[in-house]
């Protein structure tokens, strides 16, 4: 579910909807109580309230901070796979002038087909789908350079550093399908952690005695963006290769650039 908001949807759209959802939701049911229950209020009420939302109030900070910190950690790894993968790719592009027109002619095509299908699987992998045009790209790349004849010392060495860059591509990209496979967020157990610490503060805001209506009603959508944004953020965070947050396919589209 949430892979798919943060793919359809907008990030203003997505933020718009979520703190409709939650602070909507809570002056509803701050509507709804207020008028069923009016004895809610008192010092010795509030005493326990006032407790109850301090610590609450510090567990939800707490653990949505690491939730974010951790997701954050998964965007800059991602971030660092991309870049190996394109700076290898854009390496690949410098070496091949070396070597003979006909070599070099057939290295660029096949890398530019291998960049293209790679840009088509970034948004498969993200999608949890496999892309076997990519692993076919990638072996006639290979194959590619297979086939170079070395004349020059120059060529024999740039075309063992090739190698070397095409290992590393591989490897970042074998790695960069992997985690869009598997950084898909928190699992139901974290999630059902962030709305029920999510509920239980803005339950304690809502029960709170305030005599006045108006002042009430703005602390708990005052809080209740507050816990909004800080889901859209979780939302956004948990997948490193779609989203306006996640991981960037420049570092691909700068090879194709080069090569076309």
């Amino acid at each position: 579910m949430s892979q798919w908001l943060v793919s359809n949807l907008p990030s203003w759209l997505l933020l718009l909807g979520v703190v409709t959802f939650v602070a909507g939701g809570a002056i509803l049911i701050q509507r709804i109580v207020r008028r069923r229950f009016t004895n809610l209020k008192g010092e010795e009420h509030n005493d326990v309230i006032k407790f109850a939302f301090g610590v609450i109030g510090f567990v939800f900070a707490f653990f949505v901070g690491f939730v974010v910190s951790a997701m954050w950690g998964q965007i800059g790894d991602a971030d660092g796979r991309a870049r190996s993968e394109g700076a290898a790719g854009v390496q690949l592009v410098r070496d091949a002038s070396v070597f003979e027109h006909a070599d070099n002619d057939r290295i660029r095509k096949a890398l530019l087909e291998y960049e293209q299908a790679a840009l088509v699987e970034w948004n498969e992998a993200a999608q949890g789908n496999s892309y076997p045009a990519a692993d076919d790209a990638l072996s006639r790349l290979y194959s590619a350079y297979d086939g170079v004849k070395v004349r020059t010392d120059t060529q024999k060495t740039l075309l063992g550093a090739s190698f070397s860059s095409l290992d590393t591509l591989s490897q970042a990209r074998t790695q960069r399908v992997l985690q869009a496979r598997s950084d898909v967020g928190p699992p139901w157990s974290l999630w059902a952690v962030i709305w029920l610490t999510s509920g239980l503060l803005i339950g304690c805001a809502i029960i709170y005695g305030v005599d006045k209506p108006a002042t009430h009603y703005t602390m708990v959508a005052i809080l209740g963006v507050l816990v909004a944004t800080n889901i859209f953020l979780v939302l956004e965070l948990s997948h490193p290769f779609i989203g306006e947050i996640g991981t960037s396919s420049e570092p691909l589209r700068q090879v194709v650039r080069l090569l076309t």
